[in-house]
């Protein structure tokens, strides 16, 4: 991309940068070796924005759902297949494998914020699923905190990727209000809820965040 253009663009109003994959299948902090070959974090797009002389002046927003899901092998700690969910846009293939679906999982959520260096604001997402059987996991039975490495370290990730295979979830009651509870647990304040696909299914709690850049990691 051209860094004029972008600048332009920049200064015609606000312009989203979405990552192609979420923060826990990152080529170096994600759960190797289920990860993609690509950098999913904050980093292309602050490195964008440099080039085109915006570097700080953005507003960085995580997206989440309400359950936890994964494409595909790999830890998943809460996995329930008893849970009786399932996505039309992200059917089991050859390709990926089994689209999976898991109880809410702060301590993940935790380590993908940490990975990234925080966020301004969260947008918590399928809350039309949270029924009465799904939970929320604050801790594992070994711990309530993931630690990131120093990319690169591929055998350091590969055996966080083995030591998440032998955790167990610890799970408390669904909370009253998923957004504080969210809120709570991540440090973070929940800036926008969905309940459906439409933009009528969408709740902004509070001022919307707004700058001239506009990031989002899932």
């Amino acid at each position: 991309m051209d860094g004029s253009w972008l600048a332009g663009a920049l200064r015609a109003g606000t312009c989203v940068f979405e990552g192609a994959q979420g923060v826990l299948l990152d080529e170096w902090h994600g759960f190797h070796p289920y990860t993609t070959w690509s950098t999913t974090t904050f980093a292309n797009a602050d490195s964008l924005l440099a080039e085109a002389g915006q570097a700080g002046e953005l507003t960085r927003v995580g997206v989440l759902r309400v359950v936890t899901t994964r494409h595909g092998p790999g830890p998943l700690v809460t996995e329930d297949p008893a849970l009786p969910l399932a996505d039309p846009h992200n059917p089991t293939n050859q390709w990926q494998g089994r689209f999976r679906f898991g109880h809410f999982d702060a301590v993940a959520h935790r380590y993908a914020l940490d990975v990234v260096g925080g966020v301004d604001g969260l947008a918590l997402t399928h809350l039309d699923l949270a029924g009465p059987g799904l939970r929320i996991c604050r801790r594992y039975d070994t711990t309530d905190r993931l630690t990131p490495g120093p990319p690169g370290d591929l055998d350091r990730q590969a055996a966080l990727t083995a030591r998440l295979l032998r955790s167990r979830p610890v799970y408390d009651d669904p909370p009253a209000d998923w957004a504080a509870a969210v809120s709570a647990e991540l440090g973070t304040p929940v800036v926008l809820t969905s309940a459906g696909p439409t933009a009528g299914d969408k709740t902004p709690l509070g001022p919307l965040l707004t700058a001239p850049a506009l990031v989002r990691a899932g």
